[in-house]
């Protein structure tokens, strides 16, 4: 990026340098020197704009591919996502796992998806704030103080969620997938009748082992949702 970045504000300064340069030394003698500087320029300025507009592609695409060895090594196959997005998806745990990233543009934080096939019969969010990502219209909220910070949950059926986000196991569960943002940035959790799936803004690098321990995690609390008998 810095690179790119160096680029874009030098080379005008460059380009406008050489053709004041060429423009100086050609003799007062040719009549069209000024088309003769005018050609160049744009020459130049073709030139300028087709460098930094293959090097921003290929920044975006390498930039896309930064979790392939981590995925790679957790068993996910790679493909492209929308134009620099990339999707992951193979077996976690026993669980189909399909895993979306996301490269941060304009206002827009570079995102991570995870999608773990649970058979959870129920529709839930669970978040610290903000509005969720969820098509349920009917869904109570509802709030839970257990973990290290007071979640904020919305439920097709608040009573059962509410009994499953209280077992010891879930709370604890909960602690590490939602609250613990210190590698993930803002974390959100989504129950769906046969996904549980989770979408995280990324404020920092994450490693190999990170990524397989959210994934851990996920699929531990999908064990405990199917144990407790779906939501």
């Amino acid at each position: 990026m810095k690179r790119l970045l160096l680029i874009f504000f030098t080379c005008p300064i460059i380009i406008l340098a050489i053709v004041l340069m060429l423009y100086a030394l050609l003799p007062d003698s040719i009549t069209n020197r000024d088309m003769i500087a005018a050609i160049c320029g744009g020459f130049l300025g073709f030139v300028y704009i087709a460098v930094l507009a293959t090097m921003a592609v290929k920044l975006f695409l390498f930039g896309a591919k930064r979790f392939d060895p981590i995925f790679a090594n957790l068993g996910l196959s790679a493909r492209p996502h929308l134009a620099f997005g990339r999707e992951y998806t193979g077996i976690f745990h026993g669980r189909s796992v399909r895993a979306i990233y996301l490269q941060a543009h304009h206002q827009n934080p570079a995102t991570l998806y995870f999608y773990l096939s649970a058979a959870t019969n129920s529709r839930a969010a669970i978040l610290r704030d903000g509005v969720p990502l969820l098509d349920c219209t009917s869904c109570q909220r509802f709030i839970i103080n257990d973990p290290p910070q007071s979640l904020q949950v919305f439920a097709d059926d608040a009573r059962r969620v509410e009994q499953f986000l209280h077992l010891p196991q879930t709370r604890d569960l909960l602690a590490r997938l939602v609250c613990d943002g210190d590698a993930f940035g803002k974390s959100e959790l989504y129950i769906q009748p046969q996904t549980l799936w989770m979408r995280m803004t990324l404020d920092h690098r994450i490693d190999q082992r990170l990524a397989a321990q959210r994934l851990a995690d996920l699929s531990q609390l999908a064990n405990e949702a199917e144990r407790f008998g779906g939501l």
